[in-house]
């Protein structure tokens, strides 16, 4: 049998640029999947870091890749509580993926570290957008670290929009009491688009389905050994209704832990309409608007373009609940016409891509929303346009939501369900 193994020779640590970079060996059947060695950039002072925490990084992004290629891992020192917390993700994943208990993959460490230090603070991951802020309006706000990633969602080779989220964020009104770091990472680009057909019927991306929880949290090893963080919070993409299949960052997160740290799971009590409507009364309660940021398209220049599906979604969830995006980090002009252009987009954006997106309900809640007696739409100028335009946008949302509910699934979806009931069945007898 042809080995299949990843090999961690050396955690290079460069201080002046606080910098660490892994280098590996691997075995010639998995090579084609690597673009490059992961690193990462820290603003913290690496010098009294330990490797065992500094490879948590490493193993979080490369192991999950091992359990689907049945590959082996092989770590010189790793933390304990880590290598026991991601042998259970691996369990949990496996409700998912059943397929991975299956391939042998194997994470070999020589030597195992039991790391301590008195756990004083909390930080949790900070991007601006609804489920970060809504996760810090919830907790005791005042001294918890802020931690931004260059590298997730912000290409790391898009220097200029870094740098101007960085400014927006070391600026804002509402933390600007709070410690902030940040941190750059190529964990995106490491690996190639080879991986993502290691998922069966991937609708997603490796990085949705599998990767970033693990992969963001775990990058704050290092900052939480220096700063003796004890918890982690991580803002839920979905509400626990939605939790019925994979998603890569969701309830698993509980399960990481490393050293004093344990990483926490928040916000799936409320879904992303109910955030907004709750962000957006919390504001007025302190009396200080805040701007969303919510768009990553490629092309935008903005703190938000006001024109993707997510800068849509954002922005007709204000309208719904009687709020002016414009004081919320959107742009929508009102004159010559304009809303009445904004609708009119809006409304062929929706014809041709919501129902197609794997989170459509997002729309579904939006709609659910607009249904009810009492709401009232805010009004840019317009009011008797708006209200038509408004109506004409209820009436879409309502016949896509009944098109949706009717559509036959098609070959692929199939292929999934059945795989779906075949591993759930299997994973009865593994219990």
């Amino acid at each position: 049998m042809i080995r299949k193994n990843i090999v961690l020779k050396n955690t290079e640590v460069i201080l002046d640029d606080s910098k660490v970079v892994f280098h590996q060996e691997t075995s010639f059947l998995i090579k084609p999947y690597f673009r490059e060695d992961l690193f990462i950039n820290y603003d913290i002072d690496l010098s009294e870091v330990p490797i065992s925490i500094l490879n948590i990084p490493f193993v979080a992004n490369i192991y999950p890749m091992c359990w689907f290629l049945g590959a082996t891992l092989k770590v010189k020192t790793l933390d304990k509580n880590f290598f026991e917390s991601i042998e259970i993700v691996k369990q949990e994943f496996a409700k998912f993926y059943p397929e991975i208990l299956f391939r042998n993959s194997k994470l070999i460490v020589e030597q195992l570290d039991e790391i301590q230090y008195t756990p004083k603070n909390k930080a949790m991951l900070f991007s601006g957008g609804v489920d970060a802020l809504y996760t810090y309006s919830r907790l005791d706000n005042k001294d918890v670290q802020l931690i931004t990633m260059h590298g997730a969602d912000i290409d790391i080779q898009n220097v200029a929009q870094w740098e101007k989220i960085k400014n927006i964020t070391k600026s804002l009104e509402l933390t600007k009491n709070n410690p902030n770091y940040f941190i750059k990472s190529n964990v995106r680009r490491f690996y190639r688009s080879k991986v993502e057909k290691l998922i069966y019927n991937n609708n997603q991306d490796w990085w949705t389905l599998i990767q970033h929880g693990l992969s963001l949290t775990s990058l704050i090893a290092p900052v939480a050994y220096k700063n003796g963080i004890g918890e982690v919070f991580i803002g839920s993409t979905l509400d626990a209704k939605n939790e019925l299949f994979p998603w890569g960052s969701s309830y698993i997160d509980n399960y990481i832990t490393w050293a004093s740290t344990q990483v926490i799971h928040h916000g799936q009590e409320s879904n992303r309409f109910n955030k907004m409507k709750i962000l957006c009364d919390y504001f007025d309660e302190i009396n200080l608007p805040t701007p969303f940021r919510v768009c990553y398209h490629n092309q935008n220049t903005k703190l938000n373009c006001s024109m993707c599906a997510k800068c849509y979604r954002a922005i007709v969830t204000l309208i719904v609940l009687g709020k002016d995006p414009r004081e919320y980090g959107f742009e929508i002009e009102t004159m010559h016409g304009s809303v009445e252009k904004f609708y009119d987009n809006l409304l062929i954006f929706i014809k041709g891509n919501v129902f197609n997106q794997a989170v459509y309900f997002y729309w579904l809640e939006i709609v659910e929303k607009m249904n009810e007696k009492n709401n009232i739409a805010f009004i840019f100028s317009d009011e008797v346009l708006e209200i038509k335009k408004y109506h004409k946008l209820k009436e879409l949302l309502n016949k896509l939501k009944i098109d949706k509910s009717n559509k036959k699934k098609d070959f692929k979806e199939k292929i999934g369900v059945l795989r779906t009931k075949y591993y759930n069945t299997l994973n009865k007898y593994l219990k």
